[in-house]
């Protein structure tokens, strides 16, 4: 930009020299014409046979001359017009390269915001999936003796096939009078009647031995699940909610969903249709679709693929 400027001031600079060189010529003419017209008029009279005669022959000399020099004053008008549109031509040009630098800036400082953005987001996201593999490395399931039975990993399937597939089937086959009577006060009261009806409309008539089986395995675990479940559901929450583009957002999506082992699916397939995760956790799950690679084979019933519409990114029959 600098080198431009200088560039049209160089080119200026000639211009406006013979604009002054002709500015000075024209006085200069005018100059030696009145000198000339106050020395020779007194000869002219002299000479001459009448006054008026004379003066008459010594006007039309410099009437002529007038004439010319109207012409160069306007010549040197319209050339100095011609300037003055030149001016305000690179006057423009100027203006439109600092605009043009101006833009470039404005987009180098958005790049560069976005591009922070993302590092933060990205420190946050692995610190939230580091929380999350120290959760499970972490997890354990011992008898009252306290002899280890699962470690790590190991315990969600434990969880789903040793907990939730039983009540499920003792709950299915005799109802809530199968399992402990004091857990089953308790699943009631956290599925009173209007919100039971309420929670089985919004899911298309969820079969309610799911839900309250899905109930009473929390109740028995929740020391255990409940911060896993709340950490991976605010992992895909801060996803959903950053500003990344809708492809990046689904990019970081699937970098969750391959950290979940089959059993931890299995769970979070049946927390979705619970009054834990129906609200919240559903909504991303078919969202991101979380269950495409879910082993259905193992789910209680294949009828209850119909409860997601997109959480498994296939049609479902």
């Amino acid at each position: 930009m600098k080198i431009e400027k200088e560039e049209s001031k160089s080119d200026r600079e000639p211009r406006l020299a013979w604009l002054g060189f002709g500015l000075l010529a024209l006085v200069a003419i005018w100059l030696f014409y009145g000198l000339a017209a106050y020395f020779l008029l007194p000869l002219v009279l002299a000479y001459s046979n009448s006054d008026s005669q004379k003066i008459g022959q010594f006007g039309d000399v410099f009437g002529a001359l007038n004439a010319l020099f109207s012409a160069f004053a306007f010549a040197v008008l319209i050339f100095t017009m011609f300037l003055q549109r030149r001016e305000l031509a690179l006057q423009r040009e100027e203006l439109e390269h600092t605009r043009s630098e101006i833009r470039g800036q404005k987009e180098q400082l958005q790049a560069q915001n976005l591009t922070m953005q993302r590092q933060v987001f990205e420190g946050s996201f692995f610190a939230l999936l580091g929380a999350y593999q120290d959760i499970v490395r972490m997890l354990d399931v011992r008898k009252l003796d306290g002899t280890l039975i699962r470690q790590g990993r190991d315990c969600f399937e434990y969880f789903f096939s040793r907990s939730l597939r039983r009540d499920y089937s003792v709950i299915k086959e005799k109802g809530l009078s199968g399992i402990e009577a004091s857990r089953a006060e308790r699943v009631l009261k956290i599925l009173d009647p209007a919100s039971f009806r309420e929670l089985i409309q919004a899911r298309g008539g969820v079969d309610q031995s799911v839900i309250q089986a899905y109930v009473s395995f929390f109740l028995q675990h929740q020391s255990d699940v409940g911060h896993y479940f709340r950490t991976v559901y605010h992992i895909y929450r801060f996803i959903d909610e950053s500003a990344l583009s809708k492809e990046e957002r689904r990019r970081f999506a699937r970098i969750v969903r391959a950290q979940l082992s089959t059993y931890e699916l299995l769970l979070f397939f049946y927390n979705g249709l619970s009054p834990y995760g129906y609200e919240k956790f559903w909504p991303l799950a078919n969202k991101y679709e979380i269950f495409q690679n879910l082993d259905v084979d193992l789910l209680f019933d294949s009828s209850h693929l119909r409860y997601y519409d997109g959480a498994l990114g296939r049609e479902v029959e």
